[in-house]
């Protein structure tokens, strides 16, 4: 792990993904805008952006059943952690995609991860729902 995770750090991730350690298949976890942990699986692949901070997620044609991982966690008080995340999804797939962002500060200063999910040429349906 590039990044030691605390107690809360762990309980951040139980919160808003449902991790209990790490997960398998395809994750990728931030804390304070570092890289702790990724992993890619043979069909879903995750990659660092050549063009702006964030990731490219890439879904292969035919993909069904897996979960790829994407959560955040923010601890470091006066952080504005901004990412651009583009997500690449070839035809006939069902996955279940996992993101959210938690912030734990003991400051009155605003800690932020904004973050912004780019569009790829062909849209694709997209069904979203929200864990709370």
């Amino acid at each position: 792990m590039a990044v030691d995770l605390s107690p809360i750090d762990e309980s951040l991730l139980a919160e808003i993904a449902n991790i209990h350690g790490m997960p398998k298949g395809a994750f990728n976890i931030r804390k304070d805008g570092e890289l702790v942990e990724r992993h890619s699986s043979a069909n879903i692949e995750i990659a660092t952006k050549t063009d702006n901070p964030g990731i490219d997620i890439r879904i292969k044609a035919g993909t069904k059943g897996e979960t790829v991982y994407i959560p955040v966690i923010v601890t470091q008080a006066g952080l504005k952690d901004v990412v651009y995340n583009t997500f690449y999804i070839e035809d006939d797939c069902d996955v279940t995609i996992i993101a959210g962002c938690g912030i734990h500060n003991e400051s009155h200063q605003a800690s932020e991860h904004p973050y912004f999910l780019l569009r790829q040429e062909q849209p694709r349906e997209v069904r979203g729902e929200a864990l709370r």
